[in-house]
């Protein structure tokens, strides 16, 4: 517990090249998704290479997701979207079933969640290199 309450360069170096990886991974694979839909092309070696790396991208992302989507949602119905979109047609009642979306509130705790979830990878890495150092 020290080891997490006591900052230092390389859990803060640590912490940001992760949030850089996930940014990274997340874009490439977005990309390679929508690539995808558009039309059907061979992978190649690079392709699968970069594709096996980006994946534990959007495992480490998955606390901010999860934290946006469920702590802090609001309640709405899909006739109520509609509408606020512009559209002028009555839709069919069958629209008026309640459907939940994430809050702005809820994205910035699920941010300030994965942040924190980040810096424990960083503290366990920083914890394995001074247990190395220590054995030597």
């Amino acid at each position: 517990m020290n080891n997490f309450f006591s900052p230092s360069r390389f859990k803060i170096k640590i912490t940001l090249a992760l949030i850089l990886y996930i940014l990274i991974g997340i874009t490439f694979i977005s990309s390679y998704n929508t690539t995808l839909n558009k039309s059907v092309s061979e992978l190649g070696v690079f392709d699968k290479t970069v594709i096996m790396i980006a994946y534990p991208a959007v495992f480490l992302n998955l606390p901010l997701f999860y934290v946006s989507e469920n702590v802090f949602t609001d309640e709405t119905t899909t006739r109520e979207i509609m509408k606020k979109s512009g559209m002028t047609n009555d839709p069919p009642w069958s629209l008026d079933t309640p459907i939940t979306h994430p809050t702005s509130l809820g994205f910035a705790v699920g941010l300030i969640v994965e942040i924190l979830f980040l810096y424990c990878f960083a503290c366990l890495f920083s914890l394995l290199k001074n247990y190395k150092r220590s054995r030597v």
